[in-house]
């Protein structure tokens, strides 16, 4: 999960716990207001256009986008993350190269499938490609276990940070307004 906090929150906090019980509901509100803004803001992000926003593909990324508000003694915390494996990957970017191993299979070799002019089943119920007279196999080829080396270079495409930074100001102006309300100013 990817986690932003305020610097001087636990300041405004330590304040705030001699305040009355007024104040902090309306900087709850304050603060589950501008996680609501940046949750919008981060999923606009996610769907907007290629190459600058990630451009939405399946929408798994934009549907697991999610914001909550806890409340404690001794905090009030506004969470804006993502569950996913990959978000990481596209929210910081990533260059690097490693291998992957490829477990056994049975591929379908369809040159074999496409020359064929004629198709025989066998006693054990395989088929068998004919080109004229000739058998050109079965049209399934073993693939061995292997190793893949591959490399990946993935621009940074920030939609959490980014959010975060550009409502930034308006959320710490909104707090600093329901503390105002909150004390009745």
């Amino acid at each position: 999960m990817l986690t932003y906090s305020m610097t001087g929150g636990d300041s405004l906090m330590a304040n705030l716990r001699g305040m009355p019980k007024k104040v902090l509901d309306e900087v709850q509100v304050a603060i589950s207001e501008g996680a609501a803004r940046i949750l919008a803001r981060a999923k606009q992000k996610v769907s907007g256009p290629r190459p600058k926003n990630l451009g939405n593909v399946t929408g798994t990324l934009r549907r697991k986008l999610n914001a909550k508000v806890t409340r404690s003694d001794t905090a009030i915390e506004g969470i804006v993350g993502i569950m996913l494996s990959y978000a990481a990957v596209h929210e910081f970017g990533f260059s690097g190269q490693g291998a992957s191993t490829v477990k056994a299979h049975t591929r379908r070799n369809l040159h074999q499938v496409k020359e064929a002019t004629s198709f025989r089943k066998l006693k054990d119920g395989t088929r068998v490609a004919y080109v004229g007279n000739k058998a050109k196999g079965h049209g399934v080829i073993p693939v061995k276990s292997h190793s893949r080396k591959w490399r990946m270079e993935m621009p940074e495409r920030s939609f959490l940070r980014s959010a975060f930074r550009e409502l930034k100001p308006s959320i710490e102006a909104a707090i600093e307004a329901a503390v105002g309300r909150g004390l009745g100013r």
